[in-house]
């Protein structure tokens, strides 16, 4: 009976023992249930993040973890015209608990993401300040909408980028070129159009490799350059010769050789510009088209500085006393300065860039003349009564052979005798080659010194 009693009490122990485990382990299971949901399926994403198997508790902090990790390491940036703004975070809002109560299983979803519309208006203004009416701003915001949806990492903005506006013609260059000329029309065939992408580097001579003739090559970087000149691209590599060419001004040249001689141009902007060639009538077009600048740049060659040539004198025994051959012409030098005027839409000036200098030396000319030896005489009469220009007297005619004594007849060359040659000095006595210097010097002496000189040569008594 006693054992009855023990009995019972041990299983109602076991029981209620039992009881309030199991209360404890349901009641945790069913808050989880109410308070998390069902777990997500496998491959389910919010913005990259990977909540596969995971309660939407657990999902809900992993995604907070996520965004704050981005936020550090991912400052959103806005750049204009070499100023930089970091974008605050409280600018951009993640709804975490709305993406993961709308994340779909199985598949990847976005952030829910709400934007300070006027906060971030109000940094765009200041950051582009007098240029922000050029500047769509709705389409920088919609952008940064979807990329901060997506936490893409690395968000840097250029509000040059978003200039309002459509595609149109940036500016436009001719050059009058041969129209027969078959690497031109070869080049406008295979090229009507040529891309320039954004932030790249483009070459004439990578483009147009098969190329040979240098004057056909110069041509169409020449027209390149001139059209390039009045947008803000870069120009990387540009020589000239040093003859100014035919087919363009001097400041305008760009000269090609290849393997050795390229021009080269670099867009700077953020979106892509197109090249466009075409013939028209007897002139090379080139046209550069996209999105619109934000500043307008024309073109400005500075007046030009001259440098006089010389003229090179050369002895021809070939030609005639008098005669001139006249070997090379002579041109002037010149010196040009290339620069770019900057303004904005409203007209007024942001400066001036300086392109280049543009040096082409002086051509000197080259002259042939024959050349003689004047005749030097003494008395000015005789001189002023001798040719200036063949040394001889007026009115002698000049031989058209070279004037050489050696080409005379044995003859005709008469050598002085030898019975004539001066003998004073053998007549000169002793005492007048024994007179001292002294007297010599003093002879010389001006007879003005008066009365010091006549005692000074007055004889001394023994």
């Amino acid at each position: 009976m006693r054992n009855s009693k023990l009995l019972k009490v041990f299983l109602a122990l076991l029981i209620c023992t039992a009881y309030l485990t199991g209360f404890s382990y349901a009641g945790e299971a069913v808050w989880d249930y109410l308070s998390n949901g069902d777990r997500f399926k496998p491959n389910t994403q919010i913005a990259s993040i990977d909540i596969s198997g995971l309660p939407q508790r657990e999902a809900a902090q992993k995604v907070e973890d996520s965004i704050k990790d981005w936020r550090s390491a991912n400052p959103i940036k806005l750049t204009f015209l070499k100023q930089e703004e970091i974008l605050p975070e409280a600018a951009i809002q993640f709804k975490v608990d709305e993406s993961v109560r709308n994340a779909a299983d199985g598949q990847p979803s976005q952030l829910e993401v709400s934007l300070d519309s006027m906060l971030v208006d109000r940094i765009l203004t200041d950051l582009a300040s007098n240029d922000a009416a050029q500047i769509d701003m709705d389409q920088i915001k919609k952008q940064l909408t979807e990329s901060a949806a997506k936490l893409e990492a690395g968000l840097h903005y250029h509000l040059e980028k978003y200039v309002a506006g459509e595609e149109q013609i940036i500016h436009e260059a001719s050059l009058p070129v041969p129209v027969d000329d078959p690497e031109i029309l070869k080049f406008v065939k295979s090229n009507p159009s040529i891309k320039v992408k954004a932030l790249s580097q483009w070459s004439l001579v990578e483009q147009f490799p098969e190329a040979t003739n240098q004057d056909s090559l110069g041509m169409i970087a020449s027209a390149v350059f001139k059209t390039v000149l009045g947008t803000n691209f870069v120009v990387v590599e540009r020589h000239t010769g040093v003859v100014a060419p035919p087919y363009t001004d001097p400041g305008f040249e760009a000269k090609i050789i290849p393997k050795e001689m390229d021009l080269k141009i670099f867009n700077p902007n953020q979106t892509d510009y197109t090249l466009v060639f075409e013939i028209s009538g007897e002139n090379l077009a080139v046209k550069i088209s996209g999105k619109p600048l934000l500043y307008t740049y024309e073109p400005v060659i500075a007046e030009p500085e001259y440098f006089p040539f010389k003229q090179i004198i050369r002895y021809n025994t070939s030609l005639s006393v008098g005669e001139e051959k006249k070997i090379r012409d002579g041109a002037d030098g010149i010196l040009v300065k290339v620069t770019r005027r900057v303004t904005d839409q409203q007209g007024y000036p942001q400066g001036i860039e300086e392109i280049a200098e543009d040096f082409y030396p002086p051509i000197h000319e080259i002259l042939e003349k024959r050349y003689y030896q004047p005749i030097e005489v003494v008395d000015e009469v005789i001189n002023n009564l001798l040719n200036p220009e063949t040394g001889l007297p007026e009115g002698t005619t000049v031989p058209a052979g070279p004037l050489n004594p050696d080409s005379l007849p044995a003859a005709e060359v008469q050598q002085p005798p030898a019975s004539e040659q001066p003998a004073d000095e053998t007549n000169q006595s002793e005492e007048e080659k024994a007179v001292p210097a002294e007297n010599s010097q003093s002879d010389k002496q001006p007879e003005a010194q008066g009365e010091n000189t006549a005692s000074e040569e007055e004889p001394i008594e023994k």
